[in-house]
């Protein structure tokens, strides 16, 4: 999915030469044998030579023939359709690979619809995880609270019980008896008011009656704490009971939704690279990229002498092979005349 193809020297070689920009060749230049017919692809090849200028990345064409004017043209020609069939290879390849982007981004776009939707489905369906938490921190003050009462009950249950044991002891009462009425009121908070109706004739007997009392408005209230830290450490254990489902369920919950936009997310991502993908393989398609990478340097131009035959070089083999023949000849003609015998 490259955009724009990293091509060596050696690969331009191989494709200025392919059956494609020949035949064009042939083509645009209407290159016919001697019966009027177009030539073949190979003959052609055969008049073409390539290769690669020692330590740069210049290529050198050379076409040999017997009409130097056809064989510029078909230099020259040569030259520029390759460079027509490198752009046209690179917007083919680029509008293949546009497609089938194309094709995967329509089922990218499903997918984040999809994912969006069980966004959309969770939401409507499952319990609110902002409403979760505001119940679990409730929870949380109403444990506090409860644990903070239930150090003060504690707290005045063991005064009461350290202030019982020191007026008994002073007292020397073993219980409440004989001081009168006593009656004990509940209010709607559960508060116990003791009130007392009684008679007494000597000083003795009020202060006993009056300790009385007091002991007996501790006992009121002990019993009261006592029974009211057994509430509180109900209510705590089921506070805190309720506190661990409603965490439990927020943090499944929690999943659920991450998970869920996880997916979205990286869906989204996809999309989203896909697009870019497209737009960038499209403005390759578009790219000249052949006249950008490939520059003509140097055009044929129709050279004014042959570059073969080489007559002089030619007669000079000739006259260095003739000489060497004649010369071998004289030797052999002496060595079998020395050597040759007469039979009568």
């Amino acid at each position: 999915m490259n955009n724009f193809p990293t091509m060596t020297v050696e690969t331009y070689m191989q494709q200025i030469k392919t059956p494609q920009v020949l035949q064009k060749t042939i083509k645009e230049l209407e290159l016919k044998d001697k019966d009027g017919e177009y030539i073949e692809v190979s003959s052609l090849n055969g008049m073409i030579e390539v290769n690669n200028i020692k330590d740069t990345n210049l290529i050198n064409i050379k076409v040999t023939g017997s009409d130097s004017e056809k064989i510029t043209n078909i230099a020259n020609t040569l030259s520029k359709l390759f460079i027509e069939y490198v752009t046209q290879n690179n917007k083919q390849k680029n509008i293949q690979v546009a497609q089938l982007i194309e094709a995967q981004l329509a089922s990218e776009e499903k997918n984040v619809a999809a994912k969006s939707q069980a966004v959309v489905k969770y939401l409507a369906n499952s319990v609110s995880i902002d409403e979760l938490s505001q119940e679990v921190s409730s929870l949380i003050s109403q444990i506090t609270g409860t644990k903070s009462s239930l150090n003060t009950i504690e707290t005045q249950i063991d005064t009461d019980e350290q202030a019982l044991k020191v007026l008994l002891n002073d007292s020397g009462i073993k219980g409440v008896s004989n001081v009168g009425n006593v009656n004990l009121e509940i209010d709607r908070n559960g508060n116990v008011n003791p009130t007392f109706k009684f008679n007494s004739t000597s000083n003795s007997n009020l202060q006993s009656t009056l300790l009385t009392i007091d002991i007996t408005k501790i006992q009121s209230r002990l019993i009261q704490n006592i029974a009211s830290k057994e509430a509180k450490d109900t209510k705590l254990e089921q506070l805190q009971t309720k506190l661990l489902t409603k965490q439990t369920l927020l943090e499944e919950e929690k999943y659920k939704f991450n998970s869920l936009n996880r997916d979205l997310s990286l869906a989204n991502q996809a999309y989203n690279a896909y697009q870019q993908r497209h737009k960038e393989a499209m403005v390759a398609a578009a790219a000249d990229i052949g006249t950008s990478s490939i520059i003509i340097s140097s055009e044929a131009m129709v050279p004014h002498a042959p570059a073969s035959p080489n007559k002089t070089l030619n007669m000079a083999i000739a006259l260095v092979l003739g000489l060497m023949i004649g010369v071998f000849t004289v030797f052999a003609k002496q060595y079998w005349e020395s050597t040759a015998t007469t039979t009568k």
